[in-house]
C-alpha cells in the first residue's frame, strides 16, 4: 500500500472517528490520490466546513511534498453516499 495512502488513514481514523475513507490512485500507476470521507458528523456542515475540516487535518498531518499527490478528497454522509451509489 502506498505510504501516503496508510499515513491519511491514520490521520482520517483520528480525526474523524468512526469514519470510512476509500482512497486509491487516480489512475494506475499514478501517484495521484483521490477518494472520499464518509463521517455521519458532516450532517448539517456545509462543503466548505468539511473541506477546511479535511484539508486542516492534512495540513497539521502530511508533509507538503505528499499534499501535492492529493487531488481530491470528497466528503459524504452515509445517506448522502447511498444515494450516490443509488444514481450510478
Amino acid at each position: 500500500m502506498d505510504p501516503l495512502i496508510s499515513l491519511l488513514d491514520k490521520v482520517f481514523d483520528r480525526e474523524f472517528p468512526g469514519s470510512r475513507h476509500p482512497l486509491g490512485p487516480v489512475l494506475p500507476d499514478s501517484p495521484r490520490i483521490s477518494g472520499y470521507l464518509v463521517w455521519d458528523a458532516f450532517q448539517d456542515k456545509s462543503m466548505r466546513e468539511r473541506q477546511s475540516a479535511v484539508w486542516k487535518a492534512i495540513d497539521d498531518n502530511v508533509p507538503p511534498q505528499d499534499q501535492r499527490r492529493i487531488t481530491a478528497i470528497l466528503t459524504f454522509t452515509d445517506l448522502e453516499e447511498q444515494a450516490m451509489l443509488e444514481n450510478e
